[in-house]
């Protein structure tokens, strides 16, 4: 008797259940505190995000049956003003919660986290925070300079902190300047913070500023902020050698590329743009363009301070003679350096 072939066996079915790939909760939260945080995980299910029914967490003590505290977590882009979510139906689901709502003790809490699909499919994951009494850091002494000085070499800016739960409890030390944030680097001294910087840091800066320095600790708690003052010298960008074709032929189609090298006592992060316009023999105005350091518009290497662009030779029409090309640039803080020119001869 013949044997017979048996089908192959099929891939094995996916678990239909919806799966916590991502789960963000703070693993440190304040005693006592009313102050909002976020908590959020981001659920797979391979149906699709229509296919979640609910994502909600169950909180405990540990080492308890009682839930202290339930809620949903939503994926609505906010319009539930507690969610905290920023894109709708992106399967990112968020609430957020206080350690007030939960916590009536220091110690453990279990979040429980689940996510039901609309086939009552039902995922979970668990995470383990602790809460506790917790007092935010305190900074002080800070040390900076009065003032930066146009091209300076290099500036250090320094401060202190204090936490009550030791050094390794603080998750970051920083200073606003200008609407920008810069963070601090842990010296070998202990609960001593410290950042060095150059001319750059100067970039888009000028005049009197207040420096705030904060200290964050892993809580998620923030110090009251210290403020120090400090005055920025910013000096215009200069223009150096000029590249430009000594002759152009009208109608020739001939193709030429303009450069100009510029620097700035701040670095080039300071260069808004560089620019160049024309004068014609007549002594009317030509045309004008942007000058780029990007490797576009025939520029050859990007950042280099050689800031380039292409032109053709002018149309038969235009009239011959002498062209006056004049070169400029300014920074980010209006400042315009001193005007450079080439004369370019059309035939």
């Amino acid at each position: 008797m013949g044997g017979c072939d048996r089908e192959p066996n099929g891939p094995e079915p996916e678990d239909p259940s919806p799966v916590f790939e991502i789960v963000d909760v703070p693993s440190k939260w304040a005693l006592r505190s009313d102050r909002p945080r976020t908590v959020a995980a981001k659920v797979y299910d391979p149906q699709g995000v229509e296919d979640l029914s609910a994502v909600w967490v169950n909180i405990m003590e540990l080492g308890t049956n009682g839930v202290t505290w339930a809620d949903t977590l939503l994926d609505d882009a906010n319009i539930d003003s507690t969610s905290g979510d920023l894109v709708p139906k992106d399967g990112i689901f968020s609430k957020l919660m206080k350690s007030d709502d939960f916590a009536p003790f220091e110690g453990q809490y279990i979040f429980l986290f689940q996510a039901l699909d609309i086939s009552s499919n039902l995922g979970e994951h668990l995470d383990t925070v602790w809460v506790g009494e917790n007092s935010p850091p305190v900074v002080y002494n800070p040390d900076i300079p009065d003032t930066l000085l146009s091209g300076f070499a290099v500036a250090q800016f320094s401060i202190q902190v204090s936490d009550s739960q030791g050094q390794g409890d603080i998750k970051d030390v920083c200073f606003t300047i200008g609407g920008s944030v810069f963070y601090l680097l842990p010296s070998t001294q202990p609960f001593h913070y410290y950042l060095a910087v150059d001319s750059s840091f100067s970039a888009g800066l000028k005049g009197d500023y207040q420096i705030v320095f904060r200290a964050t600790d892993y809580f998620e708690e923030t110090n009251e902020p210290v403020i120090d003052s400090l005055w920025i010298e910013n000096l215009s960008p200069r223009l150096g050698q000029i590249t430009a074709p000594d002759t152009m032929v009208r109608g020739s189609g001939d193709t030429f590329v303009l450069e100009v090298v510029v620097s700035d006592p701040q670095g080039l992060g300071d260069i808004r743009e560089v620019r160049f316009r024309v004068i014609k023999p007549d002594g009317s105005q030509g045309f004008s363009d942007d000058l780029h350091d990007d490797e576009t518009h025939e520029d050859r290497d990007a950042g280099d301070g050689v800031f380039s662009q292409g032109i053709s030779a002018p149309d038969p029409e235009n009239l011959e003679g002498d062209y006056t090309f004049i070169f400029w640039a300014e920074d980010r803080v209006g400042n315009i350096s001193p005007e450079d020119s080439v004369i370019v001869v059309v035939e």
